[in-house]
């Protein structure tokens, strides 16, 4: 298989390359600069490494290889942590920047990588997720008095409402669009619960997804199964 995954340099996206190209796939990854290229052909020489930020459209849309080459599975990974979890002390710069990283950014990448995608015969989108972007949880209270921010959760909700626009436009043409929550991550913007390192969690997103156990639409968490929006 061909998997297109952004943020390929660090976190649980490293480790998404990792297991990829283990498991004999060609692996391609998109990263904002070159040192974040070099740390990747350190370590993986083997992978494809484009340089892009998803938030330009622009500059996605220069990338050749996604002109002329199938792609079967794209998961949008790369993120971004951020801070302000009050509305005194959350900037309002803070809730643009994530929502174009996580919603935008995604949109950008999923649009780019679409003629990719419909080369497939079962292609699939997966928008990395948090349990932080499920409106249910946050409406029923789960995350008051955390600590958790404003910004982080308004972007992962948005990008959640973009997998349900994704799902439903191109669940009929035979795509995959789901929303996935990777698990309480081991890194350095990890909650306060962290407990699975990001190879453990890469390793059963892969099992999943190869052992297709997904659904059109779905909203998973690589713990507990399925999740509510």
């Amino acid at each position: 298989m061909n998997v297109l995954i952004t943020g390929g340099n660090r976190g649980l996206g490293f480790e998404l390359v990792n297991v990829f190209l283990q498991s004999g796939n060609e692996v391609v990854t998109i990263v904002r600069s070159e040192s974040a290229k070099q740390v990747v052909h350190k370590h993986f020489p083997e992978c494809i490494v484009l340089i892009a930020d998803i938030t330009n459209y622009s500059e996605l849309i220069e990338l050749e290889y996604l002109k002329n080459n199938k792609i079967d599975i794209l998961i949008n990974n790369a993120g971004k942590g951020s801070s302000g979890s009050s509305v005194t002390d959350t900037s309002p710069y803070e809730i643009e920047m994530q929502t174009r990283i996580h919603c935008v950014g995604a949109f950008n990448v999923a649009k780019v990588s679409y003629p990719a995608l419909t080369k497939s015969n079962q292609p699939m989108i997966i928008n990395i997720s948090s349990r932080l972007g499920s409106m249910s949880r946050n409406a029923l209270g789960e995350f008051v008095g955390k600590g958790f921010s404003y910004g982080y959760r308004i972007g992962k909700a948005a990008q959640n409402m973009l997998t349900q626009c994704l799902s439903q436009e191109l669940g009929p043409n035979g795509f995959k669009v789901c929303a996935l929550h990777p698990g309480r991550l081991l890194t350095s913007s990890g909650a306060s619960d962290a407990h699975m390192t990001p190879y453990e969690s890469a390793q059963k997103i892969y099992d999943l997804l190869i052992e297709n156990k997904i659904e059109n639409g779905g909203y998973y968490c690589i713990e507990s199964g399925t999740m509510q929006w």
